[in-house]
This record gives C-alpha cells, sequence and structure tokens, in this order.
C-alpha cells in the first residue's frame, strides 16, 4: 500500500471475506468524500483504528502522514525479522512472548496510526503483545485509579 500510494495511485484492498454488493466509488468520489485520504472499517471501539479488512486510500501525497502510516506498518515486521530483540530493546521491551509478540498485522497499522496522529513513534500494541504482565498490571492500576477518584 506505501510504494502504491507514494506512486500517486488509488488502491483498494479487501480481505477475501470481503464482498461488495454495489460499487462502493459512488459514494468514496461523492463531494462529501472525495478529499478524504483514509478510509478503513473500524477495529474494536478505539478512537484510532483501522481494521486492514478494506483500505481505501485517494490522493495520498507522497510525502504525506497516510503514506508514512503504511510505510511504517509495513517497516515494522520487516525490522523485526531483521534483528527482533534489538528492535524490541529499542523500546524498551526486555523480555516478550516469543509465539505472539509482533506478529498480529493490526497491530502493525495500529501503532502506525496513533504515532502520525501524536507526531512521534508509539507502540501500545507491540507493548501490549510483548509485554503483556506488565500492560495488564498497569491497566488495571489505571482502572482502580480512576474508580477511586470518582468516589
Amino acid at each position: 500500500i506505501a510504494r502504491v500510494a507514494r506512486a500517486g495511485y488509488n488502491i483498494m484492498t479487501l480481505d477475501n471475506d470481503f464482498i461488495l454488493f454495489r460499487d462502493p466509488y459512488v459514494h468514496l468520489k461523492s463531494p462529501a468524500m472525495r478529499n478524504i485520504t483514509l478510509f478503513c472499517m473500524p477495529e474494536g471501539v478505539a478512537v484510532i483504528n483501522c481494521n486492514a479488512g478494506f483500505i481505501y486510500v485517494q490522493n495520498a501525497a507522497p510525502d504525506g502522514a497516510v503514506s508514512w502510516v503504511f510505510k511504517r506498518a509495513a517497516e515494522i515486521p520487516l525490522r523485526w525479522m531483521d534483528d527482533d530483540y534489538a528492535l524490541l530493546m529499542t523500546w524498551g521491551v526486555q523480555n516478550h512472548d516469543w509465539p505472539l509478540c509482533l506478529t498480529f498485522d493490526q497491530s502493525y497499522l495500529f501503532d502506525a496510526l496513533l504515532s502520525a496522529s501524536v507526531g512521534r513513534p508509539l507502540h501500545p500494541w507491540v507493548t501490549l503483545s510483548c509485554k503483556k504482565e506488565q500492560w495488564q498490571d498497569a491497566r488495571n492500576n489505571t482502572v482502580k485509579r480512576d474508580a477511586l477518584l470518582q468516589l
């Protein structure tokens, strides 16, 4: 997706279990949507999320945020394949669960979207999959703190 978007083409990707019953371009090219650069299905309830089952990129600038998101989402697994331990160490992850760590494509996309939206690299889903116990402890402590603040 990154290379195609950076080359100036519009691109639509669909999972093989996705069926279009009507021409989506009628809506995607309508006045209300023609200036939107990235469309995707929501994944979960997070504010910033994207399910890779349906993605449409149109009019993306070669050096713009959408092109960067897909470039970054592709870099994460490529860097992991080169040397996963060194990559994880750069993110402060000391130990990780080998079978699941850095293997979920949705996490690459989520982390890249979140990073683009705040203007710096963030890796919450990588942290979730690689340091699950620490993530869960931090989440539980936050929930407890929020409950106490509401009293």
